[in-house]
């Protein structure tokens, strides 16, 4: 049985992981059952499906591949450009290996993203980065990968003519709030008040320092006007991941003119946004079975037959899971076997 802590606080249990093995085995065994109920009673648009699929020129495929390499480049460049904030420069291709790798256990593992975070944080710390700038490159970027794909989802509904009232107000809202905190930030007197905070913050909370500290260190806050270490540590970040997102986007429409399907633009990034936000879930490994069917029942809902829908939804995941799959556990191995304490700053 498990010791419990000398610094435990009173009532304290250890997580049972059997427990969570069972919620994982009732939520595949559930997954399962439903992927069985539509099969067969999707067995004829499935098929219809896999055929329209079939008759794809193998030339027709290099564009959808292309932007969804270029993707995966994207996302790699918000972690690359927050390692050379903390002071660390890798090269883009050792950065996009380590990110499609830390893809590849997060999309295969149950409850992969935990374990690709704890690898990509060893692997990260094993090449000398330094701990608390390791954790905060791998939390800002799956924090500003969601914010990303939450305006996708914003805009895609406005696009789509749904809840424009309420997206319309909350985007003015936060325009009106940014327009007055840069206004303050121009004067003497909240600024002294602002450092004042920040100061009493890093003293109360060292660990927040820390991290910044650890994100802003070669950072010039006198660069780009004095506006450097926002444009640096933030904006140029989420700026790749907004193109990450995009990318990707971009692949499912190449895969529709692929097989020859007419994409619903009015609607398209409303199904894609809300089918990855349904796929970050992770109910399944990599989302299986969730993602194609959310995917697919929303492209049906806004206008492609079911067998256009299921066919693009299929194509799309070629690219978007399993070739990254397969080339994420190659590069899995290789950042596993090699690289043993080597300086954070070598390429």
């Amino acid at each position: 049985m498990p010791r419990q802590p000398d610094d435990a606080p009173a009532g304290w249990r250890p997580r049972s992981r059997g427990r969570l093995n069972r919620w994982w085995a009732a939520a595949l065994a559930i997954v399962l059952a439903v992927s069985v109920v539509l099969v067969v009673t999707r067995r004829h648009d499935l098929t219809e499906a896999l055929h329209l699929i079939s008759r794809v020129r193998p030339p027709d495929l290099a564009v959808p591949l292309l932007l969804e390499t270029l993707s995966l480049v994207c996302f790699a460049a918000v972690q690359r450009t927050l390692l050379r904030s903390g002071g660390v420069r890798w090269s883009l291709p050792r950065v996009t290996g380590f990110a499609v790798a830390g893809n590849a256990m997060a999309g295969t593992l149950p409850g992969g993203t935990a374990f690709a975070a704890l690898w990509g944080y060893r692997q990260l710390t094993r090449r000398l980065v330094e701990p608390v700038l390791a954790g905060v490159v791998l939390a800002v970027t799956g924090a500003l990968s969601g914010l990303a794909l939450l305006l996708l989802l914003a805009v895609g509904a406005v696009t789509a003519g749904a809840l424009v009232g309420p997206v319309l107000g909350a985007g003015a809202g936060l325009a009106a709030l940014a327009l007055m905190l840069l206004l303050l930030a121009r004067l003497a007197g909240p600024k002294l008040a602002a450092r004042r905070l920040l100061a009493a913050g890093g003293r109360r909370f060292r660990r927040l320092r820390r991290a910044e500290d650890a994100l802003t260190r070669d950072v010039d806050p006198r660069a780009a006007g004095g506006h450097g270490v926002l444009l640096s540590v933030w904006l140029r970040p989420f700026l790749w991941a907004l193109l990450y997102w995009l990318c990707d986007a971009a692949c499912l429409v190449a895969c529709c003119w692929a097989l020859g399907i007419g994409p619903p633009w009015h609607s398209l990034l409303l199904a894609y946004a809300l089918a990855q936000v349904v796929g970050s879930l992770r109910v399944t490994p990599g989302s299986l079975v969730v993602f194609e069917t959310s995917l697919s029942t929303l492209l049906v809902a806004h206008g492609l037959p079911s067998r256009e829908a299921i066919a693009v939804t299929l194509l799309y995941r070629i690219f978007n899971y399993w070739l990254p799959q397969l080339v994420g556990w190659v590069c899995w191995v290789a950042f596993t076997a090699r690289g043993r304490h080597r300086p954070a700053g070598t390429r």
